[in-house]
């Protein structure tokens, strides 16, 4: 959602993430996998459900009530995907398989949603070492930022100065500005 402009509606973005997964984008697989885990409810309002016990906010104290969260299915089902963004080089999903596959993921009673798996981390991290640029990622949340706030020139400099190392996200949103009439003067 956004505020004071479009409701909060999980279903609607599952609808428009399942759409754009299917037509190829990674982001949106990524953000199905966050939906999947949860993350459509804050914290304080999980933390809440659980009648005022102490809960810290670590993923072993969190999965001791699993019904409050993802279900193994919903587990499963994120990883893949994850793995589906990751392979198309989501460099975030890379971050949180080689999180998921550090430590696993447990719950109350010693069985795994996600087994323990060093060398997948390891794969994860070291794709993210060999592949990740800082100075690409600085463009890009830059350029975002310049489109959202409405400087749509702005972030066609960086757009395209991201496009130019051949970063496909860039390329796209470089042409989608373009497209739109925004020109650099």
């Amino acid at each position: 959602g956004v505020p004071m402009l479009v409701p909060v509606d999980f279903e609607k973005a599952k609808t428009y993430f399942q759409l754009a997964r299917d037509m190829g984008n990674m982001d949106a697989s990524y953000n199905l996998a966050m939906l999947k885990l949860g993350f459509r409810s804050s914290w304080k309002e999980v933390k809440d459900s659980w009648d005022g016990q102490s809960v810290s906010d670590t993923i072993p104290a969190f999965m001791e009530k699993p019904s409050n969260f993802a279900t193994k299915e919903d587990w499963i089902s994120a990883v893949r995907e994850l793995e589906s963004a990751a392979s198309k080089g989501h460099l975030q999903a890379h971050h949180r398989l080689g999180m998921l596959y550090a430590e696993g993921i447990r719950y109350a009673g010693g069985g795994a949603f996600v087994n323990r798996d060093c060398k997948k981390a390891y794969a994860q991290y070291k794709w993210i070492v060999d592949n990740a640029s800082p100075q690409l990622s600085r463009r890009t949340r830059t350029a975002y930022k310049q489109y959202t706030a409405g400087d749509f020139e702005g972030a066609l400099v960086n757009y395209l100065m991201a496009a130019e190392t051949g970063h496909k996200i860039s390329q796209v949103n470089a042409a989608f500005l373009l497209d739109r009439g925004v020109c650099l003067h």
